[in-house]
């Protein structure tokens, strides 16, 4: 499927890449990895987002355009998401486009366009992007192994994740020597906003414990819009508990209450949000649940209960 996507990639003229809502460093990395390497070839590419790009990967320099209704394009490629309803307002974009592609790498459900790639066993959306980049003969220079980088390094947790495999430290191999790895790393795991230190100081100090200590769970009732971004990794944060097996973290956003969930070995994450409707990878995945907040983490802690 890749050499399929490549050919037709290399068929246009313009390309419009969109990925999931709230995109962390793994959807902006193989956006815009992808994005340089289709400029290389003379192909108008521009990477579309729901909001403006989160704070913490300012850093990059990267410049997407923010979804508007004027914005719209033929020819749209998908990026780490194989179902439209997690792009938010941009999946108008890709029901419109006469030409529609995905490159993912999570469970999938189903086969949602013709030139469908989706590859669980990837660590991240950017090892396959990395192979679509070679399948389009595209020289990789320091703005694609950049983006590369943090896309892999991301979604790996800096190769720490059981996500990680030798195709990986292969890959980011073949990167390093064109990236500034001290300065990239310190950005992506070592600097902290003082309101991202003061935010998750408050709700750590707040986290329970289920299931003899095994499960952690940190939560946000009450959460401005604009901190949202701050913690990304507060699952992780629960999960790093010693004696915890299941790290997970509810935040309120709106009528619905966002679960990301993280396990340890044979928990099935990824099935255990299924039945809530979401999904992702065996040991990160996440869902929404349309209930009032203490319902909803109440229903899904007894869920989790039954894996311990």
């Amino acid at each position: 499927m890749l050499k399929k996507i490549a050919q037709k990639l290399k068929s246009l003229s313009e390309v419009t890449i969109v990925t999931h809502e709230n995109p962390d460093g793994d959807a902006l990395g193989s956006s815009f990895a992808l994005k340089f390497a289709l400029e290389k070839l003379g192909i108008k590419a521009d990477v579309v987002l729901e909001k403006p790009i989160n704070p913490d990967f300012e850093f990059t320099g990267w410049a997407p355009l923010v979804y508007s209704e004027a914005i719209n394009s033929e020819n749209v490629i998908g990026v780490d998401f194989n179902e439209q309803t997690r792009t938010g307002a941009c999946a108008t974009l890709f029901e419109n486009a006469k030409t529609k592609m995905i490159v993912d790498h999570h469970i999938c459900k189903a086969q949602t366009c013709e030139l469908f790639l989706s590859d669980h066993t990837a660590a991240a959306a950017g090892e396959l992007i990395f192979e679509l980049i070679n399948e389009l003969d595209v020289e990789i220079d320091k703005a694609i192994a950049t983006a590369l980088y943090i896309s892999i390094m991301s979604d790996t947790g800096g190769c720490r994740f059981g996500n990680t495999t030798a195709k990986t430290h292969t890959i980011l191999a073949k990167l390093i020597d064109l990236v500034d790895v001290a300065y990239v790393c310190r950005m992506l795991f070592d600097i902290t906003p003082l309101r991202k230190l003061e935010l998750s100081a408050k709700l750590i100090s707040e986290i329970e414990f289920y299931g003899n200590g095994k499960i952690g769970v940190i939560s946000a009732k009450k959460l401005a819009p604009e901190d949202e971004h701050h913690l990304n990794d507060m699952a992780n944060r629960a999960l790093n508990v010693e004696g915890c097996l299941i790290g997970v973290f509810f935040k309120q956003r709106g009528d619905v209450v966002k679960v990301s969930l993280r396990t340890i070995g044979e928990i099935d994450a990824a099935k255990i949000c299924s039945m809530f409707g979401g999904g992702g990878h065996k040991n990160a995945a996440g869902c929404s649940i349309a209930k009032p907040f203490d319902e909803a983490k109440e229903e899904f802690i007894r869920e989790l209960m039954k894996w311990i």
